[in-house]
């Protein structure tokens, strides 16, 4: 959760209980934001970390709709080395392609692909890890990454071996994807 969203939950809240009603706590406003925002780190830093007990973990699990001549990209992070796997179904829609990358690439490619030449394009991509095309469902197997900034690219361009159709409506695909690790 971010910092705004948690700062005008928590305003009105804490604004009921600094005087004129509520308790009369000898808490601050500013000592219930702070309060928030260390709960709210708390519980993004349970999401990536990976247990010593080798359970799997899920790192990042979401369901996206993907415009055509668009990406889906979500960050992770990798604290130590670890094994990961990655699993995406094609809810509704065309075939896409995936593609587990580096910070540095997923970089590489919005400075590239910001003026949607997406053929222009060019990344290195993890590939026991990534999947083209995706028309149905694919589970990899588990592939050991190290320690590191990653990201899930999910795209609906024309970009590598698959596209959208060439026709005059927006071909969208909604798409489930998990990233686990352990």
């Amino acid at each position: 959760m971010n910092y705004k969203k948690i700062i005008l939950l928590i305003l009105p809240l804490s604004l009921y209980g600094c005087g004129g009603g509520g308790d009369d706590s000898d808490q601050t406003i500013l000592d219930v934001i702070e309060d928030a925002i260390t709960e709210s780190e708390q519980d993004n830093n349970q999401t990536d970390v990976i247990t010593e007990d080798k359970q799997d973990n899920v790192l990042v699990s979401d369901v996206a709709v993907i415009d055509e001549d668009w990406y889906y990209g979500t960050k992770f992070v990798l604290y130590r080395d670890a094994q990961v796997k990655t699993k995406v179904s094609i809810i509704n829609g065309v075939a896409i392609e995936a593609f587990l990358i580096t910070e540095k690439e997923y970089n590489t490619w919005v400075t590239i692909t910001q003026n949607k030449q997406f053929t222009d394009a060019n990344i290195q991509y993890i590939e026991n890890l990534s999947i083209s095309p995706i028309a149905t469902t694919h589970e990899s197997d588990w592939v050991t990454l190290s320690a590191g900034n990653y990201y899930y690219l999910l795209e609906n361009t024309n970009f590598g071996t698959t596209s959208p159709p060439f026709n005059i409506k927006n071909d969208q695909v909604t798409v489930e994807f998990s990233i686990s690790a352990k």
